[in-house]
């Protein structure tokens, strides 16, 4: 018998991932060297099989999908993402069968509204929120080292100031020990 997992690519995800499927998925972003998601395989093989047309087992090699992992937000190795009644959910349980399992079968974790699931339609959509992100990701940083940038130049500023208060204040003495020191000669 075959593999009840199903491999999805970037090509193939939103059509049958998407919006309106009425079959939940339950799926597992994983890199082929992750030590981890070696481990999960067998598990995840069987929970395929228990699961077999009440839910949907994928597993997307995220290391060479590398749109769906910007665009699902996976950060680690094994992420595993409920997508069920249009809404994800991010599985942070244990990594038993029957933990999974259970996660599974009600479609969603306990007291959980889920995230809602990515909007990009189409290729256009993709390239304007990477062109917006991109913006941000080069924006935010910048932005931070601007404004440390301005707080270091505005502390130098509080610091040029004082000191040139304290140089008018030691001329202003120079000047009055000056004068008094005349007055004194003259009265001498």
């Amino acid at each position: 018998a075959g593999s009840e997992v199903v491999t999805l690519t970037d090509a193939d995800f939103e059509e049958r991932v998407g919006h309106g499927n009425p079959i939940p998925w339950f799926v597992m972003f994983y890199a082929p060297w992750c030590s981890h998601c070696k481990a999960m395989a067998d598990d995840w093989e069987e929970l395929a099989e228990r699961l077999h047309e009440v839910v949907h087992v994928a597993q997307v090699d995220a290391s060479a999908e590398s749109r769906l992992e910007r665009e699902w937000g996976i950060s680690g190795y094994p992420t595993l993402i409920l997508v069920a009644e249009n809404a994800s959910h991010k599985y942070m349980g244990s990594r038993s069968l029957e933990a999974l399992e259970a996660f599974a079968r009600a479609g969603r974790p306990p007291a959980s509204q889920g995230w809602p699931l990515p909007q990009y339609r189409s290729r256009k959509d993709w390239l304007q929120y990477q062109a917006y992100t991109f913006w941000w990701e080069l924006v935010l940083p910048l932005a931070g080292a601007v404004a440390l940038m301005l707080a270091v130049f505005g502390w130098l500023l509080s610091q040029v100031r004082k000191e040139r208060e304290q140089e008018e204040k030691r001329r202003q003495d120079m000047l009055q020990f000056s004068a008094e020191s005349r007055a004194r000669l003259r009265e001498a």
